[in-house]
């Protein structure tokens, strides 16, 4: 099992209703199957549910462009696991996985015939038409399986050999009494607000910028209402601070860096470093007065499993600009 899975089962709250299985990527010793029909149940009840899930990432998991993109360099079961959750990992994905990505039996009956799992209810709620159990902390443990996981073989690892952390990223933040889908699925809207929404990415960053007299730029950026670091999940999302001086641009990446063992024949992939904002980090450039800077979000993909990992940068998205034209001035805190 994941890394992530098993903290999910083993993360239980004294008081919470009894154990059973959590959402988490299909495995060879998990198979679901295609489950078409269950799900088409779900969809028939919860109707405007199913509308939102619709328009979400959950929804093309699979059939993402961008997540095609790296899984055409590295088909592995490994990825195939959370992104097609219902067919095997071995398997050729079927339509279903396929063109339902993670689905509704996926987060809510993980265990084909279990009983339904679910948060705690939001108003007055009549008596379910199935088994239904609820879990106060469903609203986080049901992401966990898929949120954070090891590297191949670097289970044993530690924080060193996690491709993903973002549920202990939440445990450590100044929101961890607020669960994923507080944020996430405001109102219950399984729409999922994520880094693909440039606005909401934009209201995430809080940028400073001052210089003592003639020297140095120090940028201050601030995850601003991120319970998590900042950029968190994939682990070639990163933030991009471009500082614009005499003859070319100046820039410091913000992201996660990676190194790698060998062991046998194996090759395992370590973090080396992470610049990340978890909340917030202070960068120091040389620049003349009138310097121009932004801070942009950037996907990558096309990241081999061996050095040097290349890396192809798939888009950006401008979050804060700004600029500073006299000795002792200050840039707003806030994104233009």
């Amino acid at each position: 099992m994941l890394a992530g899975a098993a903290l999910a089962l083993a993360t239980l709250r004294a008081g919470s209703a009894p154990a059973s299985r959590m959402p988490g990527p299909a495995t060879e010793g998990y198979e679901r199957g295609s489950r078409a029909e269950d799900d088409a149940r779900c969809v028939r009840c919860h109707a405007s549910t199913a509308t939102s899930h619709d328009a979400s990432l959950h929804r093309v998991a699979f059939s993402d462009p961008s997540f095609q993109k790296g899984f055409a360099i590295e088909p592995a079961p490994f990825c195939q696991g959370c992104h097609a959750p219902e067919t095997k990992p071995t398997a050729v994905v079927d339509a279903f996985a396929r063109t339902r990505g993670v689905t509704c039996v996926t987060c809510h009956q993980p265990t084909t015939g279990g009983p339904v799992l679910a948060g705690p209810p939001r108003g007055a709620r009549g008596a379910a038409p199935h088994p239904l159990q609820r879990a106060p902390d469903f609203g986080t443990r049901a992401c966990a399986g898929c949120h954070e996981f090891s590297f191949p073989h670097a289970e044993a690892k530690g924080e060193r050999g996690l491709m993903q952390k973002t549920m202990r990223e939440h445990g450590a933040s100044r929101d961890k009494d607020t669960s994923c889908a507080g944020c996430h699925m405001k109102g219950g809207d399984h729409g999922v607000a994520t880094s693909r929404d440039p606005a909401l990415l934009r209201r995430a960053l809080s940028v400073g910028v001052t210089r003592e007299g003639a020297g140095p730029l120090t940028f201050t950026l601030d995850a601003v209402g991120v319970g998590h670091a900042f950029p968190t999940g994939d682990l070639f999302r990163r933030l991009v601070l471009r500082v614009h001086v005499p003859g070319g641009v100046v820039e410091r990446v913000l992201g996660r860096t990676f190194t790698s063992v060998t062991e046998g024949d194996l090759i395992v992939r370590l973090e080396r470093s992470d610049l990340r904002l978890a909340p917030s980090r202070k960068v120091v450039v040389e620049a003349p007065q009138g310097t121009r800077w932004e801070v942009v979000y950037q996907r990558v993909t096309g990241v081999g499993q061996t050095p040097p990992y290349a890396t192809n940068v798939e888009s950006e998205t401008l979050l804060a600009s700004g600029a500073l034209t006299a000795p002792g001035e200050s840039s707003p805190a806030r994104p233009r």
